[in-house]
């Protein structure tokens, strides 16, 4: 099992791990400014307001609702460790080309996270923050030589940080 390899790497790289999940978090930062940039230039050329995603809408109300406590799992561990072996253990391996895969795999990222949006427009301008993390989370994936754990606790850490800002801020 390719998982179980990945494991032992990581477990062997001990304070490289840390840094590495603390570099991708920087990484992902870095994505989420210049994603927002790309947004804004869309929102003015289509005359669309920013708004926030139907995908976004709908976790932060289901993590105000009485049955938040059923939303912290799935959110912070469970929804990036699938979508980790979806988006890149799964795809890297269907494809020859780590570029082709990456590109391949951040548009199918980034058009999942779309499918309840309410129209193309909106689509068009939320979907930069999908798809430029399906760019960071590739990139993280192949900088550590294909470690499915390293983007996992990136993307946990990701999603946990989000769900802590929206439960107390």
């Amino acid at each position: 099992f390719d998982i179980l390899v990945d494991f032992k790497t990581f477990v062997a790289l001990k304070i490289n791990a840390v840094s590495s999940v603390a570099l991708g978090y920087l990484g992902v930062i870095g994505g989420n400014i210049f994603s927002q940039f790309i947004s804004l230039v869309l929102s003015y050329i289509l005359d669309v307001p920013q708004t926030i995603s139907v995908n976004q809408a709908t976790i932060e109300m289901s993590l105000h609702s009485s049955y938040a406590w059923l939303m912290i799992i799935p959110v912070i561990f469970l929804g990036p460790i699938v979508e980790e072996l979806i988006f890149r253990k799964s795809f890297f391996a269907l494809f020859k080309n780590d570029y082709v895969a990456l590109a391949v795999s951040s548009i199918v990222f980034g058009i999942i996270h779309l499918t309840s949006e309410t129209s193309i427009a909106n689509a068009l301008v939320n979907g930069p923050s999908y798809f430029i993390m399906g760019v960071v989370f590739g990139g993280i994936y192949l900088l550590t030589k294909k470690n499915i754990w390293i983007v996992s606790l990136v993307h946990m850490l990701v999603n946990g940080i989000s769900v802590l800002g929206i439960l107390f801020l």
